[in-house]
């Protein structure tokens, strides 16, 4: 009589499952993601921002521009404080204080798909940065929520 290992064949069968799976076009598709693309009008901002992602040509070093990619910011509604535009190809610092409620427009104009993350933000998930909320060139995704944290140093980028 055989002796069957039924763990290895449970893996087998889900392994040929899931490459089943992904290999049907559009199957795993993200075409009908929930896409946060309007503001919430019961939701009342105390700081609104556009940040923008797309490249650039900027001179790191002395010599010829490198190109790079990189955010824009500006303050739509707040205090002057809750942004501070940086030379060069940084993003913009954001200065956002515990209690407040933000709104962030986030247009990308980059030539391929991008999502921003909230490093170490306590954010709702749909406001997080999940690469399932990718948005395309020309597209426009509205983060909304309440800074919990703590005074901090957290940072923000591309998760895609």
């Amino acid at each position: 009589m055989t002796n069957i290992d039924f763990n290895r064949r449970r893996f087998l069968q889900y392994a040929a499952l899931g490459t089943l799976t992904t290999s049907i076009p559009g199957f795993a598709s993200t075409a009908n993601r929930h896409l946060n693309q309007t503001p919430d009008k019961v939701f009342k901002p105390d700081v609104e921002i556009a940040l923008t992602a797309q490249t650039a040509e900027i001179p790191i070093l002395p010599g010829a521009a490198t190109r790079v990619l990189k955010y824009t910011g500006k303050l739509l509604k707040g205090p002057q404080a809750a942004i501070k535009q940086l030379p060069g190809y940084l993003g913009p610092i954001l200065n956002l204080e515990q209690g407040q409620r933000v709104r962030i427009f986030f247009y990308n104009q980059l030539p391929e798909p991008c999502v921003t993350h909230w490093h170490g933000m306590h954010v709702p998930q749909i406001m997080d940065g999940h690469p399932m909320y990718a948005i395309l060139q020309g597209e426009q995704y509205v983060y909304e929520f309440e800074v919990k944290n703590p005074a901090g140093t957290n940072w923000y980028h591309s998760h895609t």
